[in-house]
C-alpha cells in the first residue's frame, strides 16, 4: 500500500513461448535469413541438388528413340532456366528459386507454365517461377491457386498453367492446401539459437545485462540522481564503452545479475545441440555444413 509507483521499480517481461500463428511467407523468409545455421543448411542442400547429374527419360523406355527430339527440347528448356525472357534464368537459378521457396515457405515452390496456345495439352514453351508470398491455394481442382499482390486484382491459375511443390501438407481444415516447411517444423530450435545469439552478442556489444545494482548506504536522493545520470549516460551511444563511477560510499557496491555468463549456461554445447536439430530437419548433420557435430547427429 505504501509503495510509491513513481519511484524506481522493475518490470519483467516474459517472452511468449509458442509457435507463431498467422505468419505470412515473407516473415518465414526473414526468419530463415536471420538464422545463420538455417541459411547455411538451405544453401548447402540446394548446392547438393545442383551438383547432381540429371537427364530426362521416358517412362516407357521402348519409346526412347521415338521421343528423342522431345527429350532434347525439354532438356534445353530446363538448361535455359525455363526459357523465360523476363527473368533470364539458367538451370541453376531456376532450381535455386524453386528450392528456396520449397524449403522456406508454407506455399512451397511454384512456377507458371506457359503452353503453346495456352491449351491444356499444349507443349510447354516457357516456365516462370513465381513469388510464393503472393500465392494462395483455392482447393479448386480446375483453378488450384490464385495470385494476389498489393491490391491488384487476383489472378487465378488453371491446372495446366501452374506447377507447384510443397512439403508436409496440413490436415487442419483452415490449413488445407498449405504445407509446413522446415523452419516451421523446428521453430523452437531456431528460436533457441536466435535467443542465444542475441544474448551473446549483447555481451560482446557491451550492453549491460539485466540485474540489480545495490548502491549500499548511498542516500536516496544521491541514488536517484545517480540513476537519472546513468540513464542519460547509457542513452548516449558515443559513451557506450565508458565506465560509470560511484563514489562517497563506505560499503562495497555490488551488482547482482539476473542471468548467467555463457560458460555457466554451457553456451557452446547448447548452441551445437540446437544447430544439430536444425540441420537434422534439412536432412543433414553438422558435418555436412562444415561444423563438428561432436557426437550429436542424425537427420530427420
Amino acid at each position: 500500500r505504501s509503495t510509491n509507483l513513481s519511484e524506481a521499480y522493475l518490470t519483467r517481461f516474459t517472452p511468449a513461448w509458442q509457435r507463431p500463428i498467422g505468419w505470412n511467407t515473407n516473415m518465414w523468409r526473414a526468419w530463415v535469413m536471420n538464422q545463420p545455421i538455417a541459411i547455411i543448411c538451405r544453401e548447402t542442400l540446394i548446392a547438393n541438388l545442383l551438383s547432381l547429374n540429371w537427364k530426362i527419360t521416358p517412362k516407357d523406355m521402348s519409346y526412347k528413340t521415338e521421343l528423342d527430339a522431345t527429350i532434347r527440347y525439354y532438356t534445353k528448356l530446363f538448361e535455359n532456366g525455363g526459357n523465360n525472357p523476363e527473368l533470364e534464368l539458367d538451370y541453376s537459378s531456376l532450381v535455386e528459386w524453386i528450392a528456396a521457396d520449397l524449403l522456406d515457405t508454407p506455399f512451397g515452390g511454384v512456377a507458371e507454365v506457359g503452353r503453346k496456345n495456352d491449351t491444356e495439352n499444349g507443349r510447354v514453351v516457357w516456365l516462370k517461377p513465381l513469388d510464393a508470398a503472393t500465392m494462395y491455394p483455392t482447393l479448386n481442382k480446375d483453378f488450384p491457386a490464385v495470385q494476389y499482390y498489393n491490391g491488384v486484382d487476383a489472378v487465378p491459375f488453371p491446372t495446366h498453367a501452374i506447377a507447384r511443390t510443397y512439403m508436409t501438407p496440413r490436415p487442419y481444415m483452415d490449413r488445407q492446401g498449405w504445407g509446413m516447411a522446415v523452419p516451421e517444423k523446428v521453430y523452437f530450435a531456431m528460436d533457441m539459437l536466435s535467443r542465444g545469439d542475441k544474448y551473446y552478442a549483447n555481451l560482446l556489444l557491451d550492453i549491460p545485462t539485466a540485474g540489480i545494482l545495490d548502491l549500499g548506504d548511498m542516500e536516496k536522493s544521491s541514488a536517484e540522481e545517480w540513476v537519472e545520470s546513468f540513464k542519460a549516460f547509457m542513452g548516449d551511444s558515443e559513451q557506450a564503452f565508458r565506465i560509470p563511477v560511484l563514489y562517497e560510499h563506505n560499503n562495497p557496491i555490488q551488482y547482482i545479475p539476473f542471468g548467467k555468463v555463457p560458460n555457466d549456461i554451457m553456451f557452446d554445447n547448447i548452441t551445437m545441440k540446437y544447430a544439430a536439430i536444425v540441420a537434422s530437419a534439412y536432412g543433414m548433420t553438422l558435418n555436412d555444413i562444415g561444423l563438428s557435430s561432436t557426437g550429436a547427429g542424425g537427420t530427420l
